[in-house]
């Protein structure tokens, strides 16, 4: 029995995560469909592509907390690939679109968190035809609606766990891969900065009921 996941955000694979809206097949074999970028497929197109076997698909996401998660982008997106831009994902080098959305905030966290809030659009993906999934809110990314099982970053390999069982395939050690090496991601944050995440990501935190320091 073979299960494969596909990452969208700062997760790899099973290694780390999976993507908005993972599917599962509940009857027989364990297969995914292969939605190469499922954050920009409307839940209504998906339902269309899929109708014959929509309803037979266990549907889940990974949530995080919007504070931690921001800190792990910067890390990476910021810091790790002005450093190291031959570790940039081939799709994302176009026109060097990560190193100008990025780059310029890799020596301060707080510029990085303000220009998110006064100018979104610097962080316009053409490739995805939308802002970067990696600092969008995941209510924005996924269909709540439709997702029978929300699990939590924080909570990872508990929730995966549960997953397993609900589909019915053995459970299985997730590994930790391309970690970011930081300090506890309240440290980061200054008043300003806390609140800024507060006020921007409001729905995830609300929806999710997350909370600073947790």
């Amino acid at each position: 029995m073979n299960c494969t996941i596909t990452s969208a955000s700062n997760f790899s694979g099973l290694q780390a995560g999976m993507s908005p809206i993972s599917l599962v097949q509940l009857a027989g074999s364990v297969r995914k469909f292969n939605l190469n970028r499922p954050f920009i497929l409307p839940i209504l197109e998906c339902n269309v592509n899929f109708q014959k076997n929509w309803n037979d698909y266990f549907k889940f996401t990974f949530v995080r907390n919007p504070w931690d998660r921001l800190v792990s982008t910067w890390k990476q997106k910021c810091c790790f690939f002005a450093k190291n831009p031959q570790n940039i994902p081939p799709a994302f080098r176009s026109g060097g679109m990560y190193k100008s959305m990025y780059t310029p905030y890799k020596d301060s966290f707080k510029d990085f968190i303000i220009a998110l809030w006064e100018t979104p659009d610097k962080f316009y993906f053409p490739y995805e035809g939308m802002i970067d999934r990696h600092v969008r809110m995941f209510i924005d990314l996924c269909p709540i609606k439709e997702t029978i099982y929300i699990g939590r970053v924080e909570n990872l390999q508990q929730d995966f766990d549960i997953i397993c069982s609900k589909i019915g395939i053995s459970k299985c050690e997730i590994p930790h891969l391309n970690k970011t090496n930081h300090k506890h991601y309240t440290e980061y944050y200054d008043d300003e900065t806390k609140e800024i995440v507060a006020e921007k990501y409001a729905k995830d935190i609300e929806y999710f009921n997350y909370e600073f320091g947790e």
